[in-house]
């Protein structure tokens, strides 16, 4: 397998997490944000949106340790999605790697997702059927392995297993499956325009079953290793 984990250099480095919590404070006293909206309760001290979204970001150093660590030989299951999902937000909030125990609806589209009491098991019957025979096919030829991340992808993003952070724990989730068959997912949409065009693909592929757009950002998407 060609892929590779890149190390990701920030200027916090392996002393921010060994005190993180003191540490978010103290960056949080330099932040400049609206402390009149409500942000949800978090365990670092955050007041503001923008100190809430920038302690969430950091947790891809976490992941980039276990990462290191655990690959290649990280199973794609109900596990894993609760692991990553604690490992990247499991220091700011207490729920993390958990699942939700509310419905949501998602966006600005009115979307609901699955009732929140039916997430446990539509979780371990989805990654049941998923390993039998999508889980198999995958190596037969890139086009197999594309319905097998769009399989993924769709399926979770309609059970929104998590609170919050379901989108960034699909996507790892999509990537460490691509990286079983050499390959890996450039989510190239961090701003602007085609976030927003991805955003959309999911809701069409989730809620009106229209798979052609999300189908082809994942195609776009996908490199093969070198």
């Amino acid at each position: 397998m060609g892929c590779k984990i890149t190390k990701l250099r920030g200027w916090f480095g392996e002393t921010f997490f060994s005190n993180r919590t003191k540490s978010l404070e103290f960056i949080f006293d330099n932040l400049i944000g609206d402390k009149t909206d409500p942000i949800e309760s978090n365990l670092v001290g955050a007041q503001t949106q923008a100190e809430l979204d920038f302690a969430e970001r950091l947790g891809q150093y976490v992941i980039e340790n276990y990462l290191k660590q655990a690959l290649p030989n990280i199973r794609i299951g109900e596990e894993t999605l609760q692991r990553l999902h604690y490992l990247m937000f499991g220091y700011v909030y207490k729920w993390a790697g958990q699942y939700r125990t509310e419905d949501l609806v998602v966006g600005q589209h009115e979307s609901p997702t699955l009732d929140w009491e039916k997430v446990p098991t539509a979780i371990r019957v989805f990654f049941k059927k998923f390993s039998n025979p999508l889980l198999r096919d995958a190596h037969q030829s890139q086009t197999h392995l594309e319905e097998a991340l769009l399989e993924l992808h769709i399926k979770l993003a309609w059970i929104h297993p998590f609170k919050d952070g379901n989108g960034r724990v699909i996507r790892l989730m999509l990537n460490l499956f691509a990286l079983e068959w050499g390959y890996q997912i450039n989510w190239s949409f961090d701003f602007g325009k085609k976030r927003r065009r991805y955003h959309y693909a999911v809701r069409r592929a989730v809620h009106t079953s229209n798979l052609h757009y999300l189908r082809l950002i994942i195609r776009q998407s996908l490199v093969q290793c070198s």
